[in-house]
């Protein structure tokens, strides 16, 4: 679990990570891209600090560079252990949006997990998980 994020000039704050990153009343995590699997992988994880984040929350489909391959994404998010917000982002061939938005509010102290997953197996498809949002 990582706890609290990076201030403006801690390690990496423009880079992608499983934290959640703070700059001033701003709050943002990018998971980075992964391989298309049927296996969840976490793609952020966190505990907030003592205010409230309200923002919006991103799952982009698995999409393969250079070509039209989509394979659905599903997501999973959970606030200290429970459900609180489920996706998809579906996949070329059933007329879904390629990206999934959901609008969350992180209470203060909450150890908040997100999980990704594909609806198949394949390496050359890369899915990604994007929220930003604001501190109160």
């Amino acid at each position: 679990m990582i706890s609290g994020g990076n201030p403006v000039g801690g390690g990496n704050p423009s880079g992608t990570g499983s934290s959640l990153n703070y700059i001033g009343n701003h709050a943002y995590g990018y998971s980075g891209g992964y391989s298309a699997s049927t296996s969840a992988v976490t793609a952020l994880e966190f505990t907030t600090g003592s205010e409230y984040v309200a923002g919006v929350l991103t799952l982009n489909s698995a999409t393969q560079y250079e070509t039209a391959n989509i394979a659905g994404a599903f997501m999973r998010v959970q606030s200290n252990g429970e459900t609180i917000a489920t996706a998809y982002s579906g996949n070329g061939a059933n007329d879904s949006p390629s990206s999934a938005l959901v609008d969350l509010i992180f209470p203060p102290f909450t150890h908040i997990k997100i999980e990704m997953w594909s609806d198949n197996d394949a390496a050359s498809s890369i899915m990604a998980i994007q929220f930003t949002g604001r501190v109160y």
